[in-house]
């Protein structure tokens, strides 16, 4: 800890080596909003203006300068406005004043509006210069002037200069002729990304926007170094396989919010690790739509997605109405799924010592000969948020049902040992959910560069489920299961700001689940669970132009009981990261993160549930929480807007762990849980790379991953496996195209307690789509050279007990999917984003 903290100190030491950076990039932003934001991010200097006479003014600059004034003078640009300096003051004052403003459009002869045009107003008498302004990019003026019977001169680089008497201050439209030899268009573009020591900034093209059906599309579509996604998939996480937590203009998101989001309205989007933004609420890794905000109206969005062969799909629709400050959303959707064609083959071997000292050794091999799978799910929400400069109220309700009539299995099952004779099993599952939510989320901007931030959520969930097993010779294997869990938790975030480098935050957190569950069938019992966890912490940020470095500590308290057993424990955690960004194309980063988690509630059950005719499962009430340690290494290279790359490496490290372990008797197996056992570490390094090519038409990406996994004891296993994905896609007018590869790759999908080894299948999708303003539609075709259900494959070796089991379901099997959007606008304009979504239910505490 001393070293800690001699790293923070030596890092705060050398903050003042540097000095301000002036880093900003505007798109038609107002003059005045452009000035109050550098004030607002810079309260040591003093920018004095008065506001409305900037409010006609607009700025397209970007700025990346150390020097205020020189960022000052960019931001002003050509607008006839001057900047003075005064010893530490600065004063930004408009040119011309008038209570009268001449207003009008500079169009070319096809009406297409002409932006960046110069406009005069001139005295008749000797044609002096009065005044002037610049079209803006729909080609309109707006100069303040109180002098009537002016002389107007319209000029642009390649037209003829045009003089017009200005009889009225509406001029209306003036049409120039384009010069007989025509000069060659200059294309300036933009920078994409930029990487800074406290995030990294990227702006996808309006190619990437209007093909993409939602906000995890335009993720894969974007290629951002930083993060592993795939084409096809919803799922994104770091590319160390972390979680990123979604936010919309800093208000939280779930995957159905960025489902319904608005793609093309999206301006930036931002990555952060570690932010010290209280509305993050203390998230590691971030990822914020930065979206274009409007004024009023509304707007309906629907999404269908059909999957033909695997029989599949969902509907989901929002509405939207927006007034003034308040914006209410209502939601609903709809899936099916209706499918023959899951299930599992597994072979267990066993090795059961009998009284005589003998040790029975034998195969149990079941397949998969019929299956009948049908789930149906319904949920609708409603959701009000307020917003201000420095209030954010967001609150949403949501009812959800998940019915599954059938989950079933039937098929042949062979023993070797002359254990039994072959024979037939059948297996019938239903299960039915209903879940009532509310979340709650508060943000408040305080004065003293402080702000809270507030969330609340509550969960009820209600399941029910039945199965029965049926084998010949062997007893009726029933189990039944009603569960009713309640779950709530609250976090309030503090932060104060000093200096515009350093940061305090503190947070406290609470959550109370509890769980009530009656098993009935071939076990009659009551589970009566809860748990209550409290934490507190705080942080410490500095952030200069180039250094970022943060650490964190903190205390959790939790308190679990299990019908009459009772367990306390308390435990600390720490956070440390840096980030080191020399320049806006490189970034250094380092990450070290030590926990302790809790064990599930469900894994502390004393139940033995008779799962198959030789293996029954039951937990341990005396679990206790587990070490994890994260290290990861990255940096990321964007050299151009052509080409990027990150390389990473990293690890998680588990001490004090639980794992499962099969229990050997003459009867069979017992799966139960032990606590400490062996270690446990899972490492990986890879590599992203992305390139754009054809004027922005064409996006090649790919990655290249290794993973090496050690699981101790009772596995005493090393395994390891290289991976590699592949991506391109093509843009032409309104239409797209792509192509992905996924190797065959393998995964402990980061679970330490199981010892399960998943190897999956190869992945090759093909995807053809075309869009405009209002409709989206793709065809998708996957896997078109695989017509086998099988899609991966699970192993498990231990004392005692193995397994082996293909799993069969509809991911590795060719099939083809429609989707399309739709989506209609009504009133003036609609502050997008923040789209609300299905609302999921408190976890069940039934012990799977």
């Amino acid at each position: 800890m001393r070293t800690i903290l001699s790293i923070i100190m030596a890092l705060a030491c050398c903050a003042g080596a540097w000095g301000h950076e002036y880093d900003y990039a505007f798109a038609g932003t107002p003059l005045s909003e452009a000035l109050i934001r550098v004030s607002k991010d810079h309260p040591d200097v003093s920018i004095s203006f008065i506001y409305k006479e900037l409010d006609s003014y607009r700025t397209s600059a970007r700025i990346d300068t150390d020097d205020l004034y020189e960022a000052l003078r960019q931001i002003v640009g050509f607008n006839p406005v001057s900047v003075v300096r005064k010893g530490d003051r600065y004063y930004i004052e408009a040119l011309q004043h008038g209570r009268f403003r001449y207003t009008g459009q500079v169009v070319d002869r096809k009406d297409k509006p002409i932006a960046a045009a110069t406009v005069m107003l001139l005295a008749h008498a000797d044609s002096s210069v009065i005044t002037y302004g610049i079209t803006d990019g729909e080609g309109r003026f707006d100069i303040p002037c109180d002098r009537t019977g002016v002389l107007g001169k319209f000029s642009c680089v390649g037209y003829e200069t045009r003089y017009e008497a200005c009889g009225s201050f509406a001029v209306g439209t003036v049409t120039l002729k384009e010069l007989p030899i025509r000069l060659h268009g200059v294309s300036v573009e933009s920078d994409l990304a930029s990487l800074m020591p406290d995030k990294s900034i990227y702006r996808p093209t309006k190619r990437q926007k209007n093909a993409s059906q939602t906000a995890t599309e335009l993720l894969v579509r974007m290629a951002i170094p930083q993060l592993k996604t795939r084409l096809g998939s919803s799922a994104v996480s770091t590319v160390s396989g972390e979680p990123v937590a979604m936010y919309i203009d800093y208000v939280p998101a779930t995957v159905d919010e960025l489902r319904m989001m608005r793609t093309t309205d999206v301006r930036t989007v931002e990555y952060l690790d570690y932010p010290a933004d209280p509305r993050f609420q203390g998230h590691r890794h971030v990822i914020n739509f930065r979206m274009v905000r409007y004024e009023y109206g509304g707007y309906v969005k629907a999404l269908g997605t059909g999957n033909f062969i695997a029989n599949s799909g969902f509907v989901q629709a929002n509405a939207r109405l927006v007034r003034r400050r308040m914006t209410y959303d209502v939601m609903g959707y709809g899936y099916y799924m209706s499918n023959d064609h899951f299930g599992a083959d597994r072979t267990e071997t066993f090795s059961l010592p009998q009284p005589d000292g003998e040790v029975k050794h034998f195969e149990r091999t079941s397949l998969t000969e019929a299956s009948k799978l049908r789930r149906h799910s319904y949920e609708t929400s409603a959701r009000a948020l307020y917003t201000t400069d420095n209030v954010t109220a967001n609150s949403q309700i949501g009812f959800g049902l998940d019915d599954t009539p059938h989950n079933d299995n039937s098929g042949s099952v062979r023993y070797t040992g002359n254990v039994m004779a072959p024979s037939e099993y059948a297996s019938v599952a239903d299960s039915r959910a209903g879940n009532l939510s509310y979340k709650g989320y508060y943000y408040f901007g305080l004065p003293c560069s402080s702000a809270l931030t507030a969330s609340a959520d509550y969960s009820y969930s209600h399941t029910a489920q039945n199965s029965r097993y049926t084998e010949a010779g062997m007893p009726e294997i029933l189990n039944g299961a009603r569960d009713n869990t309640h779950e709530g938790n609250m976090t309030v975030t503090y932060n104060r700001s000093f200096a515009d480098r350093h940061s305090l935050t503190a947070h406290v957190r609470g959550l109370y689940e509890h769980n009530r569950t009656r098993y009935s069938g071939s076990v009659d019992a009551l589970d009566n669970s809860s748990t209550t966890f409290a934490q507190t912490g705080a942080s410490y940020s500095f952030n200069n132009p180039k250094v970022r470095a943060s650490v964190g500590l903190g205390w959790d308290w939790m308190w679990t009981a299990l019908n009459d057993n009772k367990s306390y424990s308390d435990f600390p955690y720490l956070d440390l990261s840096v980030n080191y960004a020399p320049d806006k194309r490189n970034s250094f980063g380092g990450v070290f993160h030590y926990s302790v988690w809790p064990p599930s509630a469900n894994y502390k059950s004393e139940n033995l549930i008779h799962v198959s005719p030789f293996l029954w499962h039951t937990g341990n009430p005396l679990l206790k929480s587990h070490r994890s340690y994260d290290i990861w290494l990255n940096y990321t290279f964007i050299p151009s807007n052509r080409f990027n790359m990150s390389v990473y490496t990293g690890a998680w490290l588990v001490g004090d762990r639980a794992a499962f372990v099969y229990e050997a008797t003459h009867e069979g197996i017992i799966r139960t849980i032990r606590q400490p056992i062996g270690g446990f570490g899972h490492y990986n390094s890879g590599v992203n790379l992305s390139t754009r090519q054809l004027d922005g038409k064409l996006y090649l990406s790919g990655n290249v991953e290794w993973l090496y996994v050690h699981n101790g004891v009772p596995y005493n296993v090393d395994r390891s496996c290289v991976s590699y994905y592949i991506q391109a896609l093509y843009y032409i007018g309104g239409f797209n195209f792509a192509l992905s590869y996924q190797s065959a790759s393998a995964t402990d999908n980061y679970d330490c307690m199981s010892g399960v080894w998943t190897r999956n299948k190869d992945r090759f999708t093909i995807q053809a789509g075309w869009s405009n303003a209002i409709w989206n539609i793709r065809v998708s075709a996957q896997n078109l050279q695989r017509w086998n259900w099988r899609s991966s494959h699970d192993s498990m070796a231990s004392t005692g007990y193995s397994t082996s089991r293909w799993v069969s379901d509809a991911s590795g099997h060719a099939f083809v999917q429609l989707s399309a959007t739709y989506t209609f606008g009504f009133g003036r304009k609609v502050e997008q984003g923040n789209d609300i979504s299905r609302q999921g239910g408190a976890s069940s505490g039934i012990l799977k």
